[in-house]
């Protein structure tokens, strides 16, 4: 069973995670559940209906933010990077051996989900591939793409010992910390520097977990077992009761990103779509 599964969020996801949070407590067993938030959303979310959740504060790792700061100032950037190295520094808190779920808050889960299997970790897997993720992987790991695929999926089940490995590996010779190392390998002299992220947790971890310990893992098979837009799918997370038929039938998870607004067009397919499945 996953030991801890881990949400960093911030206050313009709340809705949609607090209406995820059920789901995810029913389709994910887990030992516990932490939701991580800046501190001055704390009250906002410990106010608000998630459950078992434990709220925790960004503060916990204030270095890690204050380096970063450093790094790239308040660009608008800084949210979405920070979010990516809290993920990772969580992921070496417990016993070596335990089962840690990163899961985006802007997620939610359509059926149980078994991320463990066999002792062997599930990855699932999209067909997405954006260079500047590489490119810094590459600069603090050696490591260039070695599947097909690509591992941009907001959920990463880690053990311990895989980041314990990775932080061993990066650090040596290096009189750096391992976030320092990761931030000092953006670039912010690029051209895309404020348009196009370049560092993604997900990919950085699948890929050294792949290279390193190949036989503790299971690729899935799929790329289109879990969906991106899902506002522009069916509107919001508040649809999902009476479409959740179909998309179970389809999908593991939904994303609903802030910035996927639902289409005139799409939203006038919806009712095609669930009777394609449905009826099939």
């Amino acid at each position: 069973m996953i030991e801890k599964v881990i949400c960093p969020c911030y206050s313009p996801d709340l809705g949609t995670f607090v209406r995820g949070a059920s789901e995810i407590q029913k389709y994910i067993a887990a030992k516990s559940y932490v939701v991580i938030v800046p501190e001055h959303d704390v009250p906002a979310f410990e106010n608000s209906d998630i459950g078992s959740f434990k709220v925790e504060s960004y503060e916990k790792y204030a270095d890690i933010g204050q380096y970063l700061k450093t790094k790239i100032g308040n660009h608008g950037r800084f949210g979405s990077y920070f979010s990516s190295l809290i993920k990772l520094a969580a992921l070496s808190e417990g016993h070596p051996d335990d089962a840690v779920l990163m899961w985006d808050s802007d997620m939610i889960p359509i059926k149980k989900l078994d991320f463990e299997r066999n002792d062997q970790l599930f990855f699932y897997q999209s067909d997405e591939f954006h260079k500047p993720y590489f490119d810094v992987i590459e600069k603090i790991s050696g490591l260039k793409k070695i599947s097909q695929t690509s591992f941009v999926v907001g959920c990463l089940p880690c053990r311990a010992k895989h980041f314990h490995a990775f932080v061993a590996d990066i650090e040596k010779n290096k009189n750096l910390k391992w976030y320092q190392i990761i931030i000092d390998a953006i670039d912010t002299t690029e051209p895309y520097f404020s348009t196009t992220p370049q560092l993604s947790e997900h990919e950085m971890m699948r890929t050294y977990i792949l290279k390193n310990f190949p036989d503790e893992v299971i690729l899935s098979d799929r790329t289109d077992n879990w969906y991106r837009l899902g506002n522009s799918l069916i509107g919001g997370p508040q649809n999902i009761p009476q479409n959740h038929h179909w998309l179970s039938q389809k999908y593991d998870f939904l994303v609903f990103e802030t910035w996927d607004h639902p289409t005139a067009f799409l939203m006038k397919t919806k009712e095609s779509i669930y009777n394609f499945f449905c009826k099939a």
